[in-house]
């Protein structure tokens, strides 16, 4: 048996989109390559919308939590931006400089004589150029869209004209020639009853239908064909085109890490009080989902939720933190009950810290900071 044996490339930091205070993942690949190579599952958020659902069975965007975005930021796998202040910088950065490669904005200025003046010159050329490339590539990809969308209403609207036609000329020869004058005129008013006057199936409105043949003239034909075509404004639906190439990893673990192009706001992410257990159980490999249908900060699994079952239930709570003996009950009962351990767990306080100094595997349990947790099963259930 052969077995390929090259390295695998490593792939660009995902990129996250920080809209109205959630953290979403739009792209299918980015989110198959949380799920296997991170342990993050997220939540699937979008849905159609000729077909609302309030299930799991939803779509993209990928939602996750805080804790997760700011994970992956630490380490360097991910990048955040806030969309919203994201597109109006972008659209404006494209327009400068779609702006100045028009007025000539490629021209080589005087040099003083300084090498890092001429390397910087030529970094912001390259930087305009590309910005404008992108600009064209974008603007383009809407007009063909437009032109898409208006080629298709011209054709729609050219066959309805055509039905319109032939049914007006089943309507004549169904008739008596006594009655065919008055049945053709209001088979023509109702077929034309929710058209504009200017949008007449015939040349001039003078025309009458009762004198035409029984074929549709030319110049009706012409007059379908030559119909104004209706502008059409066009939303995309995708910001690829406006999307700037993914940052360098950060090495600050402390926020999240974004591009350092200037029309990328930057945007950092107010970690919850739970994030260091997420971490901690993280590190040993568990995936983590929201737990709130559990009453907890978050259902952990051994592996994959599509094959596992959750293991605990996991809370957070302070070191020195007074745990009331109802939540304790109530958190190993249910846990017990739904056959998971009630878990929980907290940052080491920095008087005990020299007390946990080697874990059961010889390493100290070496998170920064440092967390302890702890499982409670209910007996006799």
């Amino acid at each position: 048996m052969a077995f390929s044996s090259a390295p695998e490339l490593p792939a660009d930091p995902v990129r996250i989109s920080k809209i109205a205070g959630r953290y979403l993942v739009f792209d299918i690949e980015d989110a198959m390559r949380l799920r296997r190579r991170h342990n993050m599952c997220g939540v699937f958020a979008g849905t159609i919308p000729q077909n609302p659902q309030q299930n799991v069975f939803m779509g993209l965007p990928m939602e996750l939590l805080a804790e997760e975005a700011l994970l992956l930021a630490s380490r360097g796998a991910a990048y955040v931006v806030d969309d919203g202040a994201f597109h109006p910088a972008r659209l404006a950065s494209l327009t400068r400089s779609l702006r100045r490669s028009r007025e000539g904005g490629g021209r080589v200025g005087g040099s003083d004589g300084s090498g890092d003046d001429d390397i910087d010159k030529d970094d912001d050329e390259d930087s305009d150029a590309q910005d404008a490339a992108a600009a064209r590539t974008y603007l383009d990809d809407i007009r063909r869209e437009r032109k898409k969308v208006e080629d298709e209403a011209a054709e729609q609207t050219r066959q309805a004209r055509l039905r319109q036609a032939h049914h007006i000329k089943k309507a004549k020869a169904g008739k008596s020639p006594s009655s065919s004058k008055q049945n053709a005129q209001a088979v023509a008013s109702e077929g034309e009853a929710g058209l504009d006057s200017i949008d007449s199936l015939f040349d001039s409105p003078s025309a009458d239908p009762t004198t035409s043949s029984s074929t549709p003239t030319k110049s009706t034909i012409a007059a379908v064909r030559v119909e104004p075509r209706q502008i059409w404004n066009i939303t995309p639906t995708t910001s690829g085109a406006l999307l700037t190439p993914p940052p360098e990893p950060s090495s600050s673990p402390s926020s999240l890490s974004l591009p350092t192009s200037q029309a990328a706001p930057r945007t950092t992410a107010n970690a919850p009080s739970s994030w260091p257990l997420y971490a901690h159980l993280h590190a040993r490999g568990y995936y983590m989902m929201p737990g709130l249908r559990f009453g907890c900060d978050y259902n952990v699994y051994p592996g994959d939720p599509l094959r596992f079952h959750s293991h605990f239930q996991a809370t957070c709570y302070g070191w020195d933190e007074e745990i009331a003996m109802l939540d304790l009950v109530a958190g190993g009962r249910l846990g017990t009950n739904v056959k998971k351990g009630f878990l929980v767990g907290g940052v080491v306080s920095p008087e005990d810290e020299d007390e946990d100094e080697d874990g059961e595997d010889g390493m100290k349990s070496g998170h920064s900071p440092d967390v302890r947790a702890f499982c409670i099963e209910w007996a006799g259930m």
